[in-house]
């Protein structure tokens, strides 16, 4: 207990292992561990206690004074400069107000100021009673206030109960710790389906009406997919349901990685799963399917001999309910089943759009420059125009269905036109004095490197044309032009001083 005269502490924050658990709930409490702040010596190894005393008879006081602790380790130390504090904190710090040179309330506020001491008791051990000298210490951060002249039994007893204090808080971290751990747990499991570890019907929902709600406000396309495993039935008689668990995560996780980033995957029921596809438009999410049911008919699932699935696509039209809108892409799964499955079929029900959202969000038909797209920077503006064009150009040779090398020529023109762009325009947003230039600079390589990755990958057969196309329109043209690049607009000056081609004969 504190002395007559002094006010006891009140916490009016929690514990560093209270904040460790908000800041990173996944990290586990090990008792063990040698590099956790926060772990208490006496249990299950050694009760270790800091005296800080120039007095030579003080830890043999101490030690008497502490007979029948268990595993008990007294380090003393004369003052701070002899401590070593990379390994361990101890339990509890006891300090000699006869400290000097720096004195002991120098040496409290110093413990006190590392984060991983700031948890370990101190009992600043006064010479005499004296409310000022115990108020000083209390507000240097000292937990106790012992006077020298108390009993031994005195100190024995406030001792103990600090080190049991200490022992049942480090319990209730473990406690706290656990009971994060099983709200995460059940959090996850209410959020996933066990057996392919993707989202389960009832999350797939809840993230829906979120999706809906951005279409209505920004009139941003929506599609889903629904996939169903033609004769699930089948491989399940035929090799129970053990091999038919593995299909469907194999299938999930082939699946979830075709399909991009910005995409969700959800288990609807049995041998069915929804791609909900968010910036997709009814074409782009058919031509995802398509792609889809190929790489699904030409993968491995053995002991089946060949797994296909049937894949009904419908675009989420303005105003329209989840209900009623996976009631029409259920529809066109059934007329897939109908027709002999392995196939895609689509609800041929799509939005008429106006505006950004029919020629922007990772679709396949021309993109349409607008007025007020520009920015009124005649380099930029210009510039911006040629990118459409590119663009257009290259979906025309795909549509005519001309010969690859005529398609591969104008990826080179659109990717040889981009980084001239990228060049000019950071030059131009530079000189403006735009604030985001490194990183905007930073968004621009990164990109590139995903341009030529694609690339080289389409060369090499691997990649269809149609996934390279919706990267350079959707991603590279069309999104970060309308997008990133308006974070700096109002940055821009009023002429055009940079020239196209500047950047480059500078370098």
């Amino acid at each position: 207990m504190t002395r007559a005269g002094t006010q006891p502490r009140v916490a009016t924050r929690g514990t560093a292992r209270e904040r460790l658990v908000k800041t990173h709930p996944s990290r586990a409490l090990d008792p063990n561990d040698p590099n956790d702040p926060m772990r208490l010596d006496s249990s299950p190894q050694e009760t270790r206690i800091l005296l800080m005393s120039a007095d030579a008879t003080a830890r043999e006081w101490l030690s008497r004074v502490l007979v029948g602790i268990p595993r008990l380790a007294i380090q003393a130390v004369p003052d701070l400069s002899a401590l070593d504090r990379s390994g361990t904190p101890p339990a509890l710090i006891l300090l000699d107000d006869g400290l000097s040179d720096p004195d002991a309330l120098s040496c409290c506020r110093t413990l006190k100021a590392d984060p991983a001491w700031l948890e370990v008791p101190v009992i600043y051990c006064m010479q005499a009673a004296d409310p000022v000298d115990a108020e000083r210490a209390v507000q240097a951060g000292a937990t106790e206030i012992l006077s020298k002249s108390d009993r031994a039994a005195v100190w024995g007893a406030r001792l103990r109960t600090l080190l049991a204090l200490r022992t049942a808080k480090w319990q209730q971290g473990l406690l706290e710790q656990a009971l994060l751990h099983a709200r995460h747990e059940l959090d996850r499991l209410v959020r996933i389906d066990k057996p392919t570890g993707v989202w389960n019907r009832r999350h797939l929902e809840e993230v829906v009406l979120g999706e809906i709600e951005r279409l209505r406000r920004y009139d941003h396309p929506l599609s889903l997919m629904i996939l169903d495993i033609d004769c699930l039935k089948l491989i399940n008689d035929r090799h129970g349901h053990g091999v038919g668990d593995q299909v469907l995560a194999r299938l999930a996780s082939l699946v979830m990685s075709r399909i991009r980033n910005l995409d969700s995957l959800a288990r609807w029921g049995g041998g069915e799963f929804i791609v909900l596809a968010p910036n997709a438009t009814l074409l782009a999410a058919t031509m995802m399917a398509e792609r889809l049911r190929e790489v699904i008919a030409q993968s491995d699932f053995t002991p089946v001999e060949r797994l296909t699935v049937s894949i009904g696509v419908a675009e989420c039209m303005p105003g329209e309910s989840w209900e009623h809108w996976l009631k029409r892409a259920d529809a066109a799964l059934h007329r897939a089943k109908a027709g002999g499955r392995d196939q895609v079929q689509i609800a041929p029900e799509k939005p008429r759009r106006a505006g950004l959202g029919e020629h922007v969000a990772a679709n396949f038909v021309q993109l349409y420059w607008r007025e007020s797209y520009a920015c009124g920077h005649p380099v930029i503006d210009t510039q911006h125009r040629g990118l459409f064009d590119d663009t257009n150009r290259l979906l025309s040779a795909m549509l005519a269905a001309q010969p690859l090398a005529e398609v591969a020529r104008l990826v080179e023109t659109l990717i040889g036109d981009v980084i001239r762009h990228f060049n000019d325009e950071e030059a131009i947003f530079t000189a403006a004095g735009f604030p985001g230039a490194d990183h905007h600079r930073a968004i621009h390589r990164a990109l590139l490197e995903r341009a030529h990755d694609l690339v080289a990958r389409f060369r090499a057969g691997s990649l269809a044309i149609g996934e390279l196309f919706q990267f350079l329109a959707h991603d590279m043209v069309a999104h970060h032009m309308l997008r990133s690049d308006r974070e700096f607009f109002e940055y821009l000056l009023p002429r055009g001083d940079v020239q196209p081609g500047d950047a480059e004969n500078k370098t």
